[in-house]
């Protein structure tokens, strides 16, 4: 108490006193303004418009962003439409087959009197020319069609296409289902004598060379 009394008695300590409450005071008001200041920044910040932030008008925006979109939208349903008006039309399952052409399979039952003189005519041309691929191309101009011109194209574009080109193998396309094994391998033999540029003669009947 006597402490108490001294210091409240002496004018001194009371006016440190009064001096440090006051200014306790005066910095919790400037702690509590500050943070109310700071708040308010905050929530004018938040608040703020479009417009501020962007600095674009957000209507002019919003005009230009929606007009493609309404224009995509209103062309869907037209493209569909295109689509569907272009689309192939679905073929019957029913619908009759191609019949495929029977040469490759069956070849055409020959005639033997046409057979015959196609044997005459091969090997007097074959006589004449140098090669079987110019007489292939000289008799294809007297047959205008028949099973005999498929057999003779057939084996000139063997001869004229294939990677071999191989003799015997076109005499065999030329000759398929005739009876020409007598004419195929005389065929044979004269290529062979041109090839060592030797005369040819036929054997007769008896197996003698005439």
């Amino acid at each position: 108490m006597e402490s108490i009394k001294s210091f409240l008695g002496n004018p001194y300590y009371l006016m440190t006193a009064v001096l440090a409450i006051a200014a306790f005071g005066f910095a919790a008001t400037a702690v509590i303004s500050l943070i109310q200041e700071r708040k308010q920044k905050k929530e004018e910040t938040q608040e703020e418009p479009l417009e501020k932030k962007l600095g674009v008008d957000t209507k002019k925006l919003k005009n230009v962003l929606n007009v493609p979109d309404l224009k995509r939208k209103k062309n869907i349903p037209v493209i569909e439409e295109e689509k569907t008006e272009n689309a192939p039309e679905e073929l019957p399952n029913d619908k009759e087959e191609v019949p495929v052409s029977n040469i490759d399979t069956e070849p055409e039952v020959l005639n033997p009197a046409d057979v015959a003189e196609f044997k005459s005519r091969m090997i007097e041309h074959f006589r004449r020319k140098d090669t079987l691929q110019q007489s292939l191309l000289e008799l294809q101009e007297l047959y205008e069609n028949g099973p005999i011109l498929e057999r003779i194209e057939k084996a000139l574009m063997y001869s004229q296409r294939s990677r071999y080109r191989d003799f015997e193998t076109t005499l065999d396309i030329l000759f398929e289902g005739m009876d020409a094994e007598t004419l195929r391998d005389d065929l044979l033999r004269m290529e062979v004598l041109r090839y060592r540029r030797l005369p040819y003669r036929q054997e007769n009947t008896t197996g003698n060379l005439v």
